[in-house]
């Protein structure tokens, strides 16, 4: 895979990345002012833009979610059809965009929070990242065949984000949606620890053509679903964990679902 090359000048410019002697990326003055656009210079495969203030997320859950979390992405993934020029976004710390590899001709992630992206070497080597918002891609028209987003259209402006992937797709473009949460055996955990208010997502407002909720099991040995735990309970007591998780088997149930939206 080629690396991404930075065209252009600096900010109130146009500027633009090309990948296979295409370009894929633009952001230019007018009706897509670049208001993200601090700065921007390639490393490897990475396209860098200002970074976006506060988010969900950040360094401090990097580590975690690049290497703690559970191999779920990729059973998602096999269900649904792959192809061509992929953007993944909300894409954290880089496993969806890592399952991707291997289906897409070429995969992007876009996250907001640089401070996600630290580790996406070791997760995604063969991704390309970019630094923006949903609801502003910094991409040019027509630019990908599919976006996926996995458990991050929650946080955004469903509106402004449909009204941008339906320019940066081509015809025929689709938006797949998915996300996975733990079955019945984490109800002893969000007891203690509830989740944030304000995460749910009502997929079938979106009316996609395809939806479907099924299951995926992951075996995980008890220090594996240890860390697990501590990325899910932020502030979580380990050893209160560890004492709980010794009482489950090592196979764990995720509740899943997949939705194909056309914006």
């Amino acid at each position: 895979m080629p690396a991404l090359d930075l065209v252009g000048g600096l900010l109130g410019q146009a500027q633009h990345v090309t990948v296979e002697g295409q370009r894929l990326l633009v952001v230019v003055d007018g009706h897509h002012k670049p208001q993200l656009l601090y700065t921007a210079h390639v490393c490897g495969n990475d396209h860098w833009v200002r970074q976006i203030p506060t988010g969900v997320y950040g360094s401090a859950q990097a580590a975690g979610y690049a290497f703690d979390r559970p191999p779920v992405h990729q059973h998602q993934v096999a269900r649904f059809a792959v192809r061509g020029r992929v953007l993944d976004v909300g894409c954290g710390a880089g496993l969806s965009a890592a399952a991707l590899h291997g289906h897409a001709e070429v995969v992007v992630g876009l996250e907001p929070n640089a401070g996600m992206l630290a580790y996406r070497r070791q997760v995604a080597p063969h991704a390309h990242f970019v630094v923006g918002r949903a609801e502003q891609l910094p991409f040019a028209d027509a630019a990908f065949d599919m976006i996926t987003a996995a458990g991050s259209l929650n946080y955004v402006d469903l509106d402004l984000f449909f009204a941008e992937a339906r320019r940066v797709l081509r015809p025929g473009g689709v938006v797949v949606v998915y996300d996975f949460w733990p079955g019945p055996w984490y109800e002893i955990f969000e007891r203690r620890y509830p989740s944030a208010p304000g995460y749910a997502l009502d997929i079938e407002a979106l009316r996609p053509r395809r939806y479907e909720r099924f299951d995926v099991t992951v075996s995980m040995d008890h220090e594996a679903s240890l860390r697990f735990m501590l990325t899910e309970c932020a502030g979580a007591d380990p050893g209160w964990l560890s004492e709980q998780l010794a009482t489950l088997g090592p196979d764990f149930v995720f509740h899943s679902y997949l939705a194909e939206i056309v914006p």
